[in-house]
């Protein structure tokens, strides 16, 4: 169901309860007063106070009640009424007052006239600067309803007050992203009669899906937005008065809960270097799914940065980054948060390494295999794995099956690699040579070829191997 807020005239439910002695008065004049003495009028309207607006303009001081007696034959319409009672109520007596209650409680009394004749009610709010703010009827009744000593009639109470000409109303801002733990966003309206801003005016705002976005806490000529679930809704607001109207849609989120990391992770550059692919993450929500719209903000440590340095979550939730290193080797790291207007936060930290210039690009472990085909019966085909460390390679291989031998070399700064193996208790020493390289999906590897070295013990052989840098 729709909510709606500072709804303040809607009806007037006028009840007349007329004295005991309303004797008829068959014969007399009817704009003669009866001798039997006076009736009283309880009026009952539907009259929500608003707590007068922050202003305090639309707020009722007093309540002025008019009863009038109809004489249609006379000659003229200005003629054809004559007020016969006027009471002032002050608002702070009238019973049953407040924003939650279906009516008010005021009183009049009134000269009752002769049988057959007709009477009619008006009711006005008046504020403190004497000004009519809401005016209810004229509500018409005739002796004949008078039975019982009570008589009923109704009639339609309408705000009459500043901004009640307002030809058009407008609500900023025109859209709104909330997030359903947020503490809520404001949205405002400007009456105008033409172009001329009305200063004062009364609104009703309602939401027409309250189940996403609800309204409250009000003000003058706003309201807060709170969001309840994930979708859209429609927040309209109607001057009082007036009737007209301006809708705006909201378009709720869940809450950031974690940030995910796409792509971009596990790539390697020198110190003050660039990745070569950008740094994508997807905002998550708290009810599994993306959160669109969402500030992300992005900050290298070390002296590094970012670029850009924050960015708008897309329709999918993802925003990205291309990260440059400080310009110190050794571990960096980058703080990636992401919030959607006032609500949580989420929080992640990446790390990578700015690798030393040179032969030091190629720095890291490496885990592969060799392959070739046999020596003196010996099976040449194996596991390598080794370390680069600044032009520096070493480690073990099992490239004769049932021996592991330490391997030795040197990288060049174009990664080309020079090694050697030496000769186990097979007594076979082997050379290798290779390249190491880094591919377009970021991994660097590296591949070559052995041979054995000819010798009493061993027939010349050949193979290949290759080993890929693990993360």
């Amino acid at each position: 169901m729709p909510t709606l807020i500072r709804r303040p005239v809607v009806r007037v439910l006028a009840c007349l309860a007329v004295g005991a002695v309303a004797a008829t008065s068959c014969g007399r004049d009817a704009t003669g007063l009866h001798d039997a003495g006076f009736g009283s009028i309880v009026l009952k309207p539907l009259f929500q106070t608003t707590g007068g607006g922050d202003k305090g303009f639309d707020q009722p001081v007093n309540i002025k009640i008019v009863v009038a007696l109809i004489n249609p034959q006379a000659a003229t319409p200005s003629t054809r009424t004559k007020e016969i009672s006027t009471t002032i109520v002050p608002f702070s007596s009238v019973q049953n007052k407040g924003d939650n209650v279906d009516s008010v409680v005021v009183k009049a009394t009134f000269p009752i006239q002769a049988e057959g004749s007709t009477y009619q009610v008006v009711v006005k709010g008046i504020n403190s600067t004497g000004d009519t703010t809401y005016s209810i009827g004229p509500v018409q009744f005739t002796s004949g309803q008078i039975a019982g000593g009570a008589v009923t009639v109704s009639g339609q109470a309408i705000y009459v007050g500043p901004g009640s000409n307002a030809t058009r109303v407008v609500i900023s801002p025109r859209g709104l992203t909330v997030s359903d733990n947020a503490a809520g966003a404001t949205l405002t309206a400007q009456a105008f009669l033409g172009t001329t801003a009305l200063p004062l005016a009364l609104f009703d705002w309602i939401s027409l899906n309250s189940s996403v976005a609800d309204v409250g806490n009000r003000t003058d000529n706003s309201v807060t937005v709170f969001a309840r679930a994930r979708g859209t809704a429609k927040i309209v607001v109607r001057v009082e008065g007036s009737g007209v109207s301006d809708t705006v849609t909201v378009v709720v989120v869940p809450s950031v809960t974690r940030i995910i990391v796409v792509s971009g992770l596990g790539q390697n550059a020198p110190p003050g270097g660039t990745f070569a692919n950008p740094i994508v993450v997807r905002v998550g929500a708290s009810d599994g799914g993306t959160v669109p719209g969402a500030t992300v903000t992005f900050s290298p440590q070390s002296g590094g940065s970012a670029s850009p340095t924050s960015a708008i979550s897309s329709a999918d939730g993802t925003a990205q980054t291309f990260w440059t290193l400080g310009n110190g080797s050794g571990g960096q790291s980058m703080n990636i948060s992401a919030r959607l207007g006032t609500g949580s936060q989420a929080q992640i930290t990446l790390t990578a390494t700015a690798l030393p210039t040179g032969a030091g690009l190629f720095n890291g472990s490496y885990s592969g295999n060799w392959s070739g085909g046999q020596s003196n019966g010996s099976n040449l085909t194996g596991t390598v794995s080794f370390t680069m460390s600044n032009g520096v390679l070493s480690g073990t291989t099992s490239a004769i099956s049932g021996s592991t031998n330490s391997l030795t070399g040197t990288v060049s700064a174009s990664g080309a690699i020079s090694g050697s193996i030496p000769a186990n208790t097979s007594g076979c020493n082997i050379t290798i040579s290779g390249q190491v390289a880094t591919l377009s999906t970021g991994v660097t590897t590296a591949s070559g070829t052995y041979a054995l070295v000819t010798s009493a013990t061993c027939n010349a052989a050949s193979g290949i191997w290759s080993a890929n840098r693990v993360p």
